[in-house]
């Protein structure tokens, strides 16, 4: 049985009320609708359609005077993320379909990249320009004969492309000098959107776009049927099969080292930040038994693998140097915890967060009457600084667990870099 393409219109319900009809199921394609604010990934489709000039947020505003003005802002967050699940599709092979309505191409770098359609254009053609609604369009290709037949009314022309080996036009003037559809390398097409004036017609327009795509792609690629998959060269078979391995790896080893940058921000994090990279340092990094009430308190518990408590730990990030009251804090909540002072007390700091430099940060004092008091309720002090020095010490040795809390029972009270063999 063919495959169908999987096709997802992304983020039309920006431009109409009503979306019920755009899902569609056809005997070569299926097009399902993702809203604009659904956390739905559009990453696994074979294709996507999405409209121009959805992601800026356009405000017009009065001044003192009376005169009235324009801003432009982008939802940048959710355009990076749309854009990558886009590309995904794309290095897949997949295809992009944009629908470009009237075109605000930007007036400066910054809102010349305000909206996905809009920088695809512009990666591509040296310009685009808006107009009112254009009808006299000249289909140059059969396929979309039908497309710019019945919804050919353009509202946005195309520029000279930056490249021009692989980009044709679909659809231009009579004269043939102004372009208002063209597709690059059969996986980016530019269509034209035009007014939607009914009920069900965003639907139809998306309906035979998508058949004339795929008319169009199997015409000019490479198209083979879906019963020639049984037939499997060995080696197509194992170099796929080294390829799902050798991604399954890369996945893995993305997912490692993504954890590596994280550490370091111990040296630099404060507040609930510092709170989880520095647990998830004792945790992942030193596989210590940590645990805590709640999910990242700034106070916690190490324990043995047994369950015996070994430190209760504090974790806080500052711009200044080590405090009395940050001391007492530790010892309040040992107390709350139900444990008396002969529990050792962990304060983690990153103390002179915004000072620049390791060496920077080590050479600032401490005051001594501080460190007397955290000796006498019992509380070792480990500034961020030093447990980085302990991890890039400690990072090959399978037990680094142990050299940790060797190092954090003889701080005196501030913890150093163990000794190592």
């Amino acid at each position: 049985m063919k495959r169908k393409t999987q096709i997802i219109a992304f983020g039309f319900d920006k431009i109409v009320t009503n979306t019920d009809g755009l899902n569609h199921t056809d005997d070569e394609y299926t097009i399902g609708h993702v809203a604009y604010d659904s956390e739905e990934s559009i990453a696994s489709a074979d294709a996507i359609m999405l409209p121009s000039d959805i992601f800026e947020i356009t405000k017009t505003h009065q001044d003192v005077y009376g005169h009235r003005y324009t801003t432009y802002q982008c939802e940048t967050k959710k355009l990076a993320e749309r854009e990558k699940q886009l590309y995904r599709v794309l290095d897949r092979n997949g295809w992009v379909c944009l629908f470009l309505r009237r075109l605000n191409p930007g007036g400066s770098r910054e809102t010349r990249f305000n909206d996905l359609a809009r920088k695809l254009v512009n990666k591509s053609f040296d310009w685009a320009n808006s107009h009112d609604p254009f009808p006299h369009l000249r289909s140059k290709s059969d396929e979309f004969r039908a497309f710019i037949d019945d919804f050919g009314i353009a509202q946005t022309k195309l520029g000279v492309p930056f490249r021009a080996h692989g980009i044709q036009a679909l659809a231009t003037s009579d004269d043939v000098r102004e372009v208002f559809a063209a597709e690059i390398g059969g996986r980016k097409f530019f269509l034209p959107l035009k007014p939607i004036s009914r009920q069900g017609e965003l639907a139809d327009i998306l309906k035979c776009a998508a058949k004339s795509i795929l008319s169009y792609k199997k015409r000019n690629d490479l198209y083979l049927p879906q019963w020639l998959e049984a037939i499997c060269f060995k080696n197509e078979e194992n170099i796929s099969s080294e390829i799902d391995a050798l991604s399954a790896r890369l996945d893995q080893a993305k997912l490692e080292l993504s954890k590596w940058p994280r550490y370091k921000a111990v040296l630099t994090a404060s507040g609930t930040l510092l709170n989880k990279v520095v647990v998830s340092v004792l945790r992942d990094f030193f596989q210590l038994n940590l645990k805590s009430e709640e999910g990242y308190i700034e106070d916690a518990l190490i324990h043995t693998e047994t369950g015996t408590p070994l430190f209760v730990v504090e974790i806080k990030g500052v711009n200044s140097g080590i405090k009395r009251e940050q001391i007492n804090q530790l010892d309040s909540h040992r107390e709350r915890l139900g444990m008396d002072q002969h529990l050792p007390g962990l304060l983690i700091i990153n103390d002179f967060a915004e000072t620049p430099g390791i060496e920077a940060r080590k050479a600032k004092r401490i005051d001594g009457q501080h460190l007397e008091h955290a000796r006498r309720l019992n509380v070792r002090i480990l500034r961020t600084v030093t447990l980085i020095e302990i991890m890039l010490a400690t990072e090959s040795r399978a037990n680094r667990s142990e050299l940790f809390l060797k190092a954090c029972d003889q701080g005196s009270p501030i913890v150093a870099l163990p000794p190592l063999a």
